[in-house]
Formats: C-alpha cells, sequence, structure tokens
C-alpha cells in the first residue's frame, strides 16, 4: 500500500514501493494536488490497481487508484486526527485530498456524504495527460528516459528500476534491475534506484557502500542522502562506485488541449 503525508505548510511525502517522493509546494491545496499526480503516475505503470492509505493536514483518508487514473476517496473510513496545535475558532478547515487534478475550485469545500435515496456520483476521471504547471496544457506523455553509461552502453528507464552490481531479480517493489558490470566491486549489489514517472526521474541511493553522486548541468556534485529520492534533469551525470552515467529524458510534446 502506498502512503501519503500532506501538511498545512504545502509539504509532505508520497511513499511509493521503495521510493520516498518528496512534495513541496505554497500551499496544501498545491501538494494535495501534486500528490495525486505522483499516485495516478505510478499507478498507470504498474497496470493494476492501488491503494494508498493518506493522512491529509489532520485527516485520515483510504485512496483507490485505477490504471486508466480514476481515483475514489473512501468517505466512510475517513476520520479526523487530533492535531498537535488545535485550530482557533475562525480558521477555515483544511480540506481532504481531491479526487481530479483537472479542476482546482478556488475555495475550499468538503466532499458531501451522498444522501441514502440519491444514487452514488459517477467516480471523476483523472486525466494523467494534464500539465498543471503550463496552464493546462495538454502534453504527449513521456513514457520513458534513457541512461547512458561511461562505457557507451544503455538502458531505457520504464517505471521503477534497481540499479547494482547483482541486484536480486526478485527485489520488492521495483519494475525490473539492471546489472552494472564491475569488476573492482566498487558498485554494491543494490547500489541505487532509478524510478521515472510521468515525465520526471527520481534516483534514490540504497545506503551503497561508495554512496551516489549527482552532478547536474553546470552545477557542483551532490552525494545523495541514502533512502532520500532526487529528482534529476537530462544532462545528468550519476556516478555509482567507479561507474557512472548520463540521464536522457526526451521533451513532451504539447498538442492541442481536448
Amino acid at each position: 500500500m502506498m502512503n501519503v503525508s500532506i501538511d498545512t505548510d504545502g509539504t509532505g511525502v508520497v511513499t511509493l514501493p521503495g521510493l520516498s517522493v518528496p512534495i513541496t509546494a505554497a500551499d496544501s491545496d498545491a501538494a494535495r494536488a501534486q500528490a495525486v499526480e505522483v499516485l495516478v503516475a505510478y499507478t498507470a505503470t504498474t497496470g493494476r490497481r492501488q491503494y494508498a492509505h493518506a493522512i491529509d493536514t489532520g485527516t485520515s483518508l483510504m485512496l483507490t487508484i485505477d490504471p486508466d487514473g480514476t481515483v475514489t476517496v473512501d468517505g466512510e473510513h475517513a476520520r479526523a486526527l487530533t492535531p498537535v496545535n488545535e485550530p482557533s475558532a475562525d480558521e477555515e478547515p483544511a480540506q481532504p485530498i481531491r479526487e481530479t487534478v483537472d479542476e482546482l475550485p478556488a475555495t475550499r469545500a468538503a466532499i458531501p456524504e451522498p444522501a441514502a435515496d440519491t444514487a452514488p456520483a459517477p467516480t471523476p476521471h483523472i486525466d494523467p495527460d494534464f500539465d498543471l504547471t503550463n496552464g493546462g496544457e495538454r502534453r504527449s506523455r513521456v513514457r520513458s528516459a534513457m541512461i547512458t553509461f561511461d562505457d557507451g552502453s544503455t538502458e531505457t528507464i520504464r517505471g521503477t528500476i534497481l540499479l547494482g552490481r547483482r541486484p536480486p531479480e526478485d527485489a520488492e517493489g521495483v519494475d525490473a534491475t539492471v546489472t552494472v558490470d564491475d569488476p573492482a566491486r566498487s558498485v554494491s549489489k543494490s547500489h541505487c534506484i532509478l524510478s521515472f514517472h510521468d515525465g520526471t526521474l527520481w534516483v534514490t541511493d540504497q545506503s551503497s557502500a561508495n554512496g551516489t553522486t549527482v552532478t547536474e548541468p553546470g552545477k557542483e556534485p551532490i552525494d545523495l542522502t541514502p533512502g532520500h529520492a532526487r529528482t534529476v534533469v537530462t544532462g545528468t551525470r550519476l556516478h555509482i562506485g567507479n561507474r557512472s552515467f548520463t540521464v536522457t529524458i526526451p521533451a513532451p510534446r504539447a498538442t492541442r488541449a481536448r
């Protein structure tokens, strides 16, 4: 099961199998939208229904996410958690995670419970191609990235990939493994995870012996903190032990919004 945590200051984290995706936004509404996008993008790569437990600014929710982008909030199991600091009487209550990212209303509204004698409302559909960061412009989805090793060999990255000198074939929470040739044994057996979802590539060091170093174009090298995911851009070079590889992420093509 996936987990989501959203705080009132717009920060949070989405925990996927083998990967934690940090959320940083201007407020909880924007953080909520980012979290839903991550859940939908990950579920699309698995091809099967996924479930998530969300703690959304003091409210516990259960979410069901289908591969077609449909997200259902289980209102029956929603419950308010006791906050550390009680809000003032005139403070507006936080809104639970929305069921769509296609429409972001300016005002907050609680999700109403349907009356017993009324038919349930149709389940909203989340369009995974909808781009919140570009005025609602629709994009063709970038479905894979590519890494080019220092010996010229290449690997295509789709979903979540475990890289290492001898990664276990039955590793939990990954879609595939990539074996890195390293006679010097400077690369750990399970060295790092690369996860590509909805045009963004994350890298997470798996507590490797020699660490993972990220060097973005024009910037100083950064040693990753084990277990903490970091996004990387095209042209980034990653060093794992004595081996290295460069990231290439195709640019999405803008299409006419439907």
